[in-house]
């Protein structure tokens, strides 16, 4: 009987522990300096600013998590250079898709058991969609043969999640950087910043954030469904690409503009850093907006980027009416002189291109079209000039019979 209880009692306490349905928490949820820091403590002890590793799971789809032991930290080099290392990485990677989570073994070793072997901890894992990633041999030898490298660490990071950019704004410096983002993505917002403006660098890129995983525009109407891209250009010198034609002004530190294709999209102004509306209530919670006045930023670029998507989504990269397909059919040119160009990016909804059977059958009737028109004009031809000698041979016999009717009236 009470084996019984004892088993009840430990079968509710696992229960607890491990609950089945975890209720999940975005790390748009955290304060804003938890969000800048990157790293949540995954433990199951109640704790301010914690969550269970299966609450990160559910809400953020790319989490990093180190197990470490916080008993062994500064004792060993290598080990505490790995756990320096996450750290730095998970700081260069606030406000990305990347959600880090350190799990302390003294508190949690039941979750490092469910990965690895705690004798090798300090080690990290990548956990996608609430699957652990494979970690294949060239990963290993490098991580193992640089511990705590910062730059091996993020390179890991890239080449193992290849499903999605872990990225989701991008600092640019020089002019070069600038004009490889815009190459990257049909429409980009920009914001010009001074480069010692922490703060503003900040706050556009945590407002970034919160659009692109709240998941702002994956249900907007007359949208495209690539994903919009977030440039920062610190300084003047790298905003000298951006001419905005057809003015030909330079975008200012401290503007916001959205591009189309490369170009400042028509119709749309650049507008300044958002003022605070008196009175009026924040859609984002204080306790986890980076900055005061989140909200309104997140509002203007979120018309912005749309005003770019819905641009995008009513005309092909070479500036054609997608809506329209006799715009397509006259910007044909003669396949003699013009080489091919890359098929712009369209969404999900474009009407497929044609198959190479029907080109063929296309170029089939097409010559053998062009072959009867010549075989036509030929006959045409030969009809023509057997036309013609019939009427030299009759003038002929004409003239002949004349002359014989001369004859025989001179005879007689």
């Amino acid at each position: 009987m009470r084996a019984a209880a004892a088993y009840a009692l430990l079968s509710l306490l696992l229960l607890l522990l491990c609950p089945q349905n975890a209720v999940g928490k975005s790390i748009l949820n955290f304060p804003g300096e938890v969000r800048q820091r990157n790293v949540v403590r995954a433990t199951k002890v109640s704790c301010e600013d914690c969550e269970t590793l299966e609450g990160l799971y559910k809400d953020n789809s790319l989490v990093f998590v180190l197990f470490y032991e916080r008993s062994l930290v500064g004792r060993q080099y290598y080990k505490q250079s790995i756990i320096d290392g996450f750290h730095a990485v998970c700081n260069d990677l606030s406000w990305s898709r990347v959600v880090c989570a350190a799990v302390d073994m003294v508190d949690d070793k039941a979750y490092a058991l469910q990965y690895i072997d705690p004798k090798t901890a300090p080690a990290h894992i990548v956990v996608q969609n609430g699957q652990p990633l494979q970690l294949q041999k060239h990963h290993l030898e490098r991580l193992m043969s640089r511990p705590g490298d910062k730059e091996s660490i993020l390179w890991h990071l890239h080449d193992i999640t290849t499903a999605f950019p872990i990225d989701i704004s991008v600092e640019a410096r020089t002019p070069e950087a600038v004009k490889a983002t815009l190459k990257a993505h049909r429409v980009v917002l920009v914001f010009g910043v001074d480069r010692d403006d922490e703060e503003k660098r900040h706050a556009f890129r945590a407002a970034a954030q919160r659009l692109t995983l709240s998941g702002e525009f994956r249900s907007a109407p007359g949208t495209p469904t690539e994903a919009p891209g977030y440039l920062l250009g610190l300084g003047q010198k790298a905003l000298q690409a951006l001419l905005a034609p057809p003015s030909s002004k330079k975008l200012a530190l401290g503007s916001f503009a959205v591009f189309l294709d490369g170009k400042l999209l028509e119709g749309e102004e650049v507008r300044p850093w958002p003022k605070r509306k008196k009175g009026a209530k924040s859609k984002v919670s204080h306790d986890t907006a980076f900055l005061e006045g989140e909200g309104e930023l997140v509002d203007m670029m979120k018309e912005m980027v749309l005003a770019g998507l819905k641009a995008a989504a009513k005309t092909t990269k070479n500036g054609t009416s997608s809506a329209d397909p006799s715009a397509a059919a006259s910007t044909k040119v003669d396949s003699s002189t013009s080489t091919s160009a890359p098929a712009p990016r369209t969404s999900a909804a474009s009407s497929p291109e044609p198959s190479s059977s029907s080109s063929s059958a296309t170029t089939a009737s097409s010559s053998s079209s062009s072959s009867s028109s010549s075989s036509l004009s030929s006959s045409s031809s030969s009809s023509s000039s057997s036309s013609g000698s019939s009427s030299e041979g009759a003038a002929a016999a004409g003239k002949r019979k004349r002359r014989r009717k001369r004859r025989g009236s001179s005879t007689g």
